[in-house]
């Protein structure tokens, strides 16, 4: 902007230069021409007396003519030489040079009036209507895209671009523009707070529009040492109310979910982060490398990379999910077997693993895990799927052991397989039959209709339990009767956790999840140990919801005294 000044002045002086010199040189050249034809004419005038002047004394000798004859010639061609002397037309050339006088006056005066000119028509105070000002703008966008591609920029620069934006807003406070080059300013600084009030400005000229709170939730994000609080979450919401899939809002509610264990949630924000395009690669692999983190911290199985149909040879991909009950009391000698042995064959496994009890599970057997090369998933046509909690830890089935059994599979095909184990029915379904099988036949209708709730079950902060008491976690129909469609229960030295809440889990033939409409989840600390509430107990509820196939993990935060 300081550069302006300097070309402009220069600009005034060529054009002033541009007007003056035709007229000062013509000016020249006129007074030079004058002063030649005068010389000129003085001299023609001179020579043609002098021959004259002769003509008449030869004359007058020769007795041509009278001597009083040639003495009055001789006095008309002196006044003749005379007259020639004289300036011819001086009233006209008086008036010529007036008027040539006065037209280069007024051509001086618009030579020296042209930069004067310029000055008012430019200046923020003149007739510009602001326009050096949209020229510092336009300099100072350019500034802070250097600064944000990482180019060397003072921050003295930054810092005075930025109160000098605020000088500018007191004056226009309706510049959308300039608030959001101020929020932007901030940023760089690291004023988080005022950068999100700066786009907190823009906001709320343009609520239409979701731009300005995508850059208002990142700054206050900020600003709250990364937390997603309850300003920075209301912005959130909003934003996705109007754009559902908005990239950097999922990615913030996908990181305060890993940040606050809730993996399962995490995983499927993240996923549908990328399934909606990311083309910064070191972005993408960010949230891949994130995705992949949080899906092996909630015990789920990696997920399928893009464009893959199922791993080279045979192999099945199984997740194991084991209920709170089926965790109780387990002996440190406790193992969970996955396993997978031909139909009607021998016994002996295929290929196997053992894995450490968990609440969630993931493991892939390939022919890596064959017992023998000659018996592997590559020698039988059709397997089934065993998944086993042995409390002894030994591959021998124990009278109390959990066991669920998923079959026949097609293991050259890489299904994927889901189990669950819990005291109360254990079970296991086919997640994908893999590339080119086809579909088992339809199971019995209550599972193929099936819906399962995951809820992440945490307790709120200054609430505390005993770290045995009871936790009920369990889902009840609106206006409906009392008793439970689906319960489970743990202990509060287990919060927070993941509970699932299933059909297997209902405790009245014909009543389950499958067959409401809608439903509320409530998770109760009992004091007692009874599942009737009481004064004391905490307790916290979600919904009314529809449980649907495929729900996505429900929050639920135990967070209130049972009056």
């Amino acid at each position: 902007m300081t550069a302006f000044w300097p070309f402009a002045l220069l600009l005034g002086a060529g054009a002033a230069a541009f007007v003056l010199f035709p007229l000062v040189r013509t000016s020249m050249l006129r007074g030079s021409a004058d002063g030649r034809d005068a010389s000129l004419r003085r001299a023609s005038n001179l020579a043609i007396y002098e021959d004259r002047l002769a003509e008449i004394r030869a004359d007058q000798d020769s007795g041509a003519i009278a001597a009083d004859e040639a003495a009055a010639l001789e006095a008309e061609l002196a006044r003749s030489l005379l007259r020639d002397a004289e300036p011819e037309g001086d009233g006209d050339a008086g008036a010529t040079a007036a008027s040539a006088t006065e037209g280069r006056g007024l051509l001086y005066g618009a030579a020296l009036a042209a930069p004067l000119l310029a000055v008012v028509l430019y200046a923020d105070w003149g007739f510009s209507l602001g326009a050096l000002a949209d020229l510092s703008l336009a300099e100072d966008v350019q500034g802070l895209a250097a600064a944000e591609r990482g180019e060397e920029t003072g921050g003295g620069e930054m810092r005075e671009l930025a109160v000098r934006l605020a000088a500018r807003l007191e004056a226009e406070p309706d510049d959308l523009d300039g608030w959001f080059l101020l929020g932007r300013t901030r940023l760089q600084l690291g004023e988080f707070e005022a950068a999100g009030a700066a786009f907190g400005e823009v906001a709320a000229r343009a609520p239409e529009s979701p731009v300005p709170r995508v850059f208002q939730a990142q700054a206050l994000y900020m600003a709250d040492d990364r937390t997603l609080t309850a300003r920075v979450r209301a912005i959130v919401d909003a934003v996705l109310t109007i754009d559902p899939q908005q990239p950097i809002m999922l990615e913030l509610l996908a990181m305060d979910a890993f940040q606050n264990r809730r993996f399962p949630e995490a995983a499927d924000l993240f996923a549908r982060v990328l399934a909606g395009g990311v083309e910064d690669e070191a972005r993408r692999r960010f949230l891949e490398d994130s995705l992949a983190r949080a899906r092996g911290l909630a015990g789920l199985p990696p997920a399928p990379a893009p464009g893959t149909v199922a791993a080279d040879g045979p192999s099945i991909a199984v997740s194991v999910e084991l209920s709170p009950a089926a965790l109780a009391e387990l002996p440190p000698s406790a193992a969970v077997f996955v396993l997978a042995r031909p139909v009607g064959g021998p016994r002996m496994p295929l290929a196997v693993k053992r894995l450490a009890p968990a609440a969630s599970l993931a493991a892939t057997l390939t022919v890596e895990d064959a017992m023998a090369p000659a018996m592997s998933l590559a020698t039988a046509d059709q397997v089934e799927l065993v998944a086993r909690l042995s409390r002894s830890g030994t591959a021998v089935p124990g009278p109390d052991d959990l066991e669920a059994v998923v079959g026949p599979l097609d293991a050259a095909a890489g299904p994927r397989v889901a189990v669950r184990l819990d005291p109360g029915a254990s079970s296991g379904r086919l997640l994908e039959a893999g590339a080119g099988a086809s579909a088992p036949p339809e199971p019995a209708a209550a599972e193929a209709t099936g819906v399962a709730i995951p809820i992440l079950v945490e307790l709120a902060d200054g609430l505390t339990p005993a770290p045995d008491a009871s936790v009920f976690v369990f889902a009840r129909e609106p206006g409906g009767p009392p008793m439970p469609l689906a319960v489970a229960r743990l202990t509060a030295a287990e919060l927070p956790t993941l509970v699932t809440l299933d059909d297997s889990m209902a405790m009245m033939p014909g009543r389950s999840l499958s067959g409401v409409g809608r439903v509320e989840l409530v998770a109760r600390i009992t004091r007692s140990g009874g599942v009737v509430a009481a004064p004391g107990d905490f307790e916290g509820s979600a919904g009314p919801l529809e449980p649907t196939p495929g729900q996505r993990v429900v929050p639920l935060l135990i967070d209130r005294v049972v009056e």
